[in-house]
């Protein structure tokens, strides 16, 4: 007996040696699920900004001529540390970054480098180091006509025109007659001055 071939097999049309027939859909192999969405990287999370990069970002807002870029503010970021860590106020690097600009600024990165470098604020001494004490400024006068001076000026405590030499404090012209009068008129002014006579 022939069979259409193009007719659909039926159940009772089993091939022999063959298994039953089976008409239901063959179920493949079971699909992977689907993968995860892909973490975020580190470029794209929220970086955490130090005060001195905020700074850095603020600063077009006094003066629009020294807007700088997220990249400039990364490359200056520690250049405005070492500022704030000298003591420097915000208010200080703003200033210091915006005083003084030309009509026109080209470059705002490479300028704000080049002020953070030149102005930069000194090192302050430690807490627990003393200034140094300068030594006071020590007058003395000549025992017998109370000249003031020096005292290398006064060997033994009188003045080389007491002793008889010409000094070099002695102006010229001023005779020996009036020496007592042109003392009197130093002492005068160094008084005036605030010093005083020891």
């Amino acid at each position: 007996m022939t069979r259409d071939l193009r007719a659909p097999l039926r159940s009772d049309d089993a091939i022999p040696g063959a298994g039953p027939v089976n008409h239901a859909a063959p179920e493949g192999p079971p699909r992977p699920a689907p993968d995860p969405p892909p973490a975020r990287t580190q470029s794209t999370r929220t970086r955490i900004h130090t005060p001195a990069y905020l700074l850095l970002a603020s600063v077009g807002r006094t003066d629009p001529r020294m807007t700088l870029s997220a990249a400039e503010c990364a490359a200056l970021e520690e250049l405005a540390t070492q500022w704030l860590e000298l003591g420097a106020t915000d208010a200080d690097v703003v200033r210091a970054l915006t005083a003084g600009l030309p009509p026109d600024v080209h470059s705002p990165g490479a300028l704000a480098r080049r002020r953070l470098v030149d102005k930069m604020p000194p090192e302050l001494p430690a807490a627990d180091v003393e200034p140094v004490a300068r030594p006071p400024l020590r007058i003395v006068e000549c025992t017998v006509c109370r000249a003031p001076g020096r005292p290398e000026a006064f060997p033994g405590g009188v003045c080389r025109h007491c002793r008889g030499e010409e000094g070099p404090y002695i102006p010229r012209g001023v005779p020996p007659a009036d020496v007592p009068a042109r003392v009197a008129a130093i002492r005068a002014a160094v008084r005036a001055c605030g010093r005083g006579v020891d």
